[in-house]
């Protein structure tokens, strides 16, 4: 009976940022937000999915696709905008959450961008992400909720914050970079 009246939310972990020389970020976790589904609480999917696709930017069939999926959970799409989620949100749809994430940016572009290098869904593929992904990567917490049967939440069992991952400081300045390239 507990698992049918607790929920568990994984909070991710923040990646580090790889800054320059004077502390100017070349490649930081900035907030987004991930729309995700439980495709068995889903009364109508056709009309969730017509709702859904222009905010998330995707085709009806293609957000279709992700409400009718086998099993308890699918991701219909990460990395939008905190107002994208917000009006997500706002629809109200019965088994569509939206949960925060992260995504990396470079706020200068393609500027360092080969050194920087990127990051998958299971971290640094590339670049001094890669080399530095084990310093770079944050660590996960959780909260653990009681909730009632129609899954509001009623009382904090387990609290265990997420801890961003550590910061990499280059000695590259970002200034003569630029100029360089």
């Amino acid at each position: 009976a507990a698992g049918q009246s607790q929920k568990t939310i994984v909070l991710p972990g923040q990646r580090g940022a790889i800054v320059d020389r004077n502390g100017y970020e070349l490649a930081f976790d900035g907030l987004s937000e991930t729309v995700i589904a439980t495709p068995y609480l889903i009364t109508n999917a056709q009309q969730a999915a017509a709702q859904l696709a222009p905010l998330v930017r995707m085709t009806e069939p293609a957000v279709l696709a992700k409400l009718i999926v086998s099993g308890g959970y699918s991701v219909v799409v990460q990395g939008l905008s905190q107002g994208a989620g917000n009006a997500v949100s706002n629809l109200g749809i019965s088994g569509i959450s939206v949960q925060d994430s992260f995504s990396r940016d470079l706020p200068d572009g393609s500027v360092g961008a080969q050194s920087i290098g990127l990051v998958g869904p299971d971290g640094g593929i590339s670049g001094l992400e890669e080399q530095y992904n084990s310093d770079l990567v944050g660590t996960s917490g959780l909260v653990v909720e009681n909730q009632d049967p129609q899954g509001q939440a009623l009382s904090t069992v387990k609290n265990v914050p997420a801890k961003p991952g550590k910061t990499v400081q280059l000695t590259i300045d970002s200034n003569i970079q630029l100029n360089l390239e």
